[in-house]
């Protein structure tokens, strides 16, 4: 049993580029075949490949298309797995753009004039539900990194600070902790990982094919080919979302980590003193993911308190000035953009304290 679950991930992660690849080479066949003469060179060694091909060995010729569809595939469900990111990615905006347009009153219009927009509607306002991490599974994750703060003494100001986006993006990392301290879950998971994988892998060179193949009624066969195309991919969506959701749980079960959350954890347990009020741990936390490299978190963390309450925002500020410099001056620069009438006291404060650190500086030298 434990040989078999050690190679089931393996043989799932063969399957998908494997598959691509042969229809690649379907499409590929599909483009060169009738020009197959003019490929090969009249040369002994281009004479001998045709008398290969010619001659239909399957000991030769089999493992040699196996392989070679397998690094086609390799190759094509790289750029695959991207642009079906970037789609998504794009097309996730748009739609969050056109929901503000308020499409959503148009979903109950009646008549047949206003089925193309009821549909386009329904498309907008379901767009959460194309989001590979579902509302559920953000919470979860958002509750996990509660608890981990928690457990550090942090006061809940500081989960809700930190940029959860971040988080949510590297959560794929947490599976390999739960190879480990939950074998079946894991499991669970990476089927429904490849099952995604394979479904994105095979729509483009199924469509290809459609489109190249000379076949009757070629029209059909395409739109067809398309609407079966449309279905993987939703597939693909709905087993991501599982996947993740399966990750949610089981970090949210301490079944798997967020490596940079604990770690992060595990710096405000070695804080000497530790911060006494919400700005000073908000402050911390800024300070830590600074100092850990985690720039875009930091930044991200400095521009959420940059809108926070004024007592809050005085003590992080102060706090910062001490322990990490380069985010006290990026909060300071944006609190000056911001020219907020109710925080003009404190930038006027934070500037006279860098004026008098500036002047103490230039007395040493």
């Amino acid at each position: 049993m434990g040989l078999l679950t050690s190679l089931l991930p393996g043989l799932r992660d063969l399957r998908a580029p494997l598959a691509s690849g042969l229809l690649w080479l379907g499409v590929l066949v599909a483009i060169f075949a009738p020009h197959s003469d003019r490929i090969l060179r009249d040369t002994p060694e281009g004479a001998a490949i045709k008398e290969l091909l010619a001659s239909g060995s399957g000991t030769a010729t089999v493992p040699l298309l196996v392989s070679v569809a397998f690094l086609i595939g390799s190759a094509a469900n790289t750029l695959s797995q991207l642009t079906a990111r970037l789609i998504g990615s794009v097309g996730l905006d748009l739609l969050a753009k056109l929901e503000k347009l308020s499409l959503s009153r148009f979903r109950f219009k009646k008549g047949a004039a206003w089925l193309p927009i009821r549909l386009f509607a329904n498309l907008v306002t379901a767009r959460k539900s194309l989001q590979p991490i579902s509302l559920t599974a953000r919470q979860l994750i958002v509750d996990a990194v509660q608890n981990i703060f928690g457990r550090s003494k942090a006061p809940g100001s500081v989960s809700l600070i930190y940029p959860i986006d971040s988080v949510l993006d590297s959560l794929s990392y947490s599976a390999a902790h739960l190879a480990v301290a939950a074998p079946t879950l894991y499991q669970e998971y990476d089927r429904l990982r490849s099952e995604s994988e394979f479904r994105v892998a095979v729509v483009p060179p199924m469509l290809t094919l459609a489109i190249l193949l000379p076949l009757e009624h070629s029209p059909y066969i395409i739109l067809f080919t398309a609407v079966g195309c449309c279905v993987l991919l939703a597939q693909a969506v709905q087993q991501v979302r599982a996947a993740n959701n399966i990750l949610a749980n089981a970090v949210y079960l301490d079944h798997a980590t967020l490596p940079n959350i604990q770690s992060v954890a595990d710096a405000f347990k070695d804080l000497v003193p530790q911060p006494e009020t919400d700005g000073q741990w908000i402050g911390a936390l800024i300070a830590i993911l600074d100092h850990k490299g985690l720039f875009d978190e930091a930044n991200a963390a400095t521009g959420e308190l940059a809108d926070h309450s004024e007592r809050i925002l005085e003590d992080a500020a102060w706090y910062l000035r001490e322990h990490d410099r380069p985010q006290f001056r990026y909060l300071f620069t944006l609190l000056k953009e911001k020219d907020d009438p109710h925080q003009a006291e404190l930038v006027a404060r934070l500037l006279d304290a860098e004026r008098f650190s500036d002047l103490v500086a230039e007395d040493r030298e």
